[in-house]
């Protein structure tokens, strides 16, 4: 088979084994693959240019601002984020963000998220954040579903560990001397 010959074969085989190739579950997988691929990578490209838009906000904050996205990794820490928890933009950047916060209040803060998500609501709420020295902290925070429409949720929070300490030791003292007084 020389020439047009060997084009016309290959023409009917490739006839004959499309059908067979299109129903494969290797070739649905594949294309399922690449079109995800596609999704997200428009979907990366459209975050980008929001984080863009918003930086210089972001970066003259004088609250820390976290973005994460719908999976609830980070995507941008700002530089007064990046002072109160010690951690780096880049350090922090495709990590969960519960990784840096305290055990006992990730659920806490997963309803708190959920909550934003479905537009319900939440309120400004505490959470303790381990900082890079290990030591916790008390931290603030403010939920915004304002980039939801991008899959994004910004969270703006300040340290209030000096606060919610000195308000611990009010109470204390407070207690004391009511008993005293009784």
């Amino acid at each position: 088979l020389v020439g047009g010959s060997t084009l016309a074969l290959v023409r009917e085989m490739s006839a004959l084994l499309a059908p067979r190739i299109r129903t494969s579950e290797t070739y649905r997988s594949l294309r399922e693959q690449t079109q995800r691929r596609g999704i997200s990578s428009i979907a990366l490209q459209r975050r980008r240019a929001v984080l863009q838009k918003y930086k210089e906000f972001f970066e003259r904050s004088s609250d820390g601002i976290v973005v994460l996205d719908r999976d609830r990794n980070v995507l941008h820490l700002n530089p007064m984020g990046e002072q109160i928890t010690g951690y780096a933009d880049h350090g922090l950047v495709g990590r969960p963000f519960t990784e840096v916060v305290a055990k006992r209040d990730r659920p806490m803060l997963e309803a708190q998220l959920d909550l934003r998500e479905r537009e319900e609501g939440g309120a400004i709420f505490d959470v303790r954040l381990i900082t890079t020295s290990g030591d916790p902290i008390v931290v603030s925070v403010s939920a915004s579903g304002g980039l939801a429409t991008d899959e994004m949720q910004v969270l703006s929070f300040r340290d209030v560990t000096e606060a919610r300490a000195l308000s611990e030791e009010l109470r204390q003292t407070k207690d004391f001397l009511e008993r005293l007084i009784d």
